[in-house]
């Protein structure tokens, strides 16, 4: 994100579909269709981009790209610190929210993460890493039907690279209730919606880094390793890396374990 862009984006905000009387009443959040502005309240203003309010967003957005940079080279500890002045200088930043949520996940510092995730998820936010983040850490606090209410809504975003795969996902990792635990089929599912999601982005999206969609659908099979689910996106997995004969071992087996809707996806990816 440069400055021109940022500071662009910010006038046309303001001029406008400013909410509120302050940058601290903004909230651009980071979803998947970058850009919106949801608005906190229906009382619309207009403030003018003042040389001190430009500095202020200037200075933000010199601070999220450092944070982003950081972020992209694996440096968590320069990320969470950069995102976080950015965030205090452009309060309600979207775009920092997200990166200190990235960095604080990244360094395993899962309560400050789920509270980041909390306030976006709280703000509106139907990002599906996002909301799929939240309900792992969730999860593992100990929280079930903020975890389940959290993954109910990213499946309804959840856009499997491989088009098709979805109804596969569906047949055995559906809606989940929020008065009947189920941690462990929960816990399958977000590690397949996770490892769709690094495969589905552009490398420098990928975060933490070195991590790949393999490697999610790897703990998804150890968690649950006679599901057919699993096994297809497994080799999916395979699929991604080249490694053809592993792919289509893995394809084989969804068909052999798998209902109408995941052997007819697996039976397709063999072809």
């Amino acid at each position: 994100m440069n400055n021109q862009t940022r500071l662009t984006g910010a006038f046309c905000a303001f001029i406008f579909c400013i909410t509120g009387a302050a940058i601290g009443q903004l909230r651009h959040l980071p979803q998947q269709n970058a850009g919106n502005v949801r608005r906190r309240n229906t009382t619309k203003t207009v403030i003018a981009l003042t040389p001190e309010l430009k500095a202020k967003l200037d200075k933000a957005g010199r601070l999220e790209d450092i944070a982003l940079a950081a972020l992209r080279a694996g440096n968590y500890e320069e990320a969470e610190a950069n995102a976080r002045q950015s965030f205090s200088v452009d309060v309600g930043s979207g775009f920092s929210q997200m990166v200190l949520g990235e960095a604080l996940y990244s360094q395993g510092k899962d309560e400050e993460a789920l509270q980041v995730y909390k306030q976006m998820a709280d703000a509106g936010s139907d990002d599906t890493r996002q909301l799929a983040r939240y309900s792992l850490l969730s999860l593992k606090a100990g929280q079930w039907a903020q975890a389940a209410a959290a993954y109910n809504k990213a499946l309804l975003t959840f856009t499997p690279y491989n088009r098709g795969d979805d109804a596969a996902l569906h047949s055995e990792f559906g809606h989940f209730s929020p008065s009947v635990p189920k941690p462990h089929e929960l816990e399958t599912a977000l590690h397949i919606m996770l490892g769709n999601d690094y495969d589905a982005h552009a490398p420098e999206w990928r975060f933490p880094v070195g991590v790949t969609g393999l490697s999610e659908y790897k703990k998804a099979l150890t968690l649950s390793p006679h599901s057919a689910a699993v096994m297809l996106f497994y080799g999916r997995g395979f699929e991604k890396m080249n490694r053809t004969a592993e792919a289509k071992a893995a394809f084989a087996k969804a068909v052999q374990l798998g209902d109408k809707d995941v052997k007819a996806a697996a039976q397709k990816a063999m072809r």
